[in-house]
């Protein structure tokens, strides 16, 4: 039989060793969190640069695209005024009085004046 003092004791040392279990527990818990946070904010950070590289690569093909679109125009206009100026004057006073100078491109041959016109 023990007594009072010793029951008393025996509760409080069960007390500390469970409250140093929970603390330990506790302890693992807030870890565990952090590294779940550090984990998320990595996830966040990688798909933010997945999105930002998808823009870029968007944003290039745009450029890309409006200057093959400017190029094919630039190209069409030249054109049509070598019609128009071959319709005006004729073949043999314009091929004298304007030369005209080939010159390569991507995607074609482009006809080029050499007086100017851009």
């Amino acid at each position: 039989m023990t007594s009072y003092v010793a029951k008393k004791c025996q509760s409080i040392d069960k007390f500390i060793d469970g409250a140093m279990v929970s603390d330990a527990k506790a302890s693992s818990d807030m870890m565990s969190m952090m590294l779940l946070m550090d984990e998320r904010a990595t996830q966040r950070e990688e798909k933010r640069l997945d999105k930002e590289l998808e823009w870029r690569q968007h944003q290039q093909e745009r450029e890309e695209r409006v200057q093959r679109d400017r190029s094919e125009r630039d190209a069409r206009r030249d054109e049509m005024q070598l019609m128009l100026f071959t319709k005006l004057f004729g073949n043999k006073y314009y091929s004298g009085l304007i030369s005209w100078s080939y010159c390569f491109a991507i995607g074609g041959i482009f006809l080029t004046n050499t007086f100017g016109s851009s």
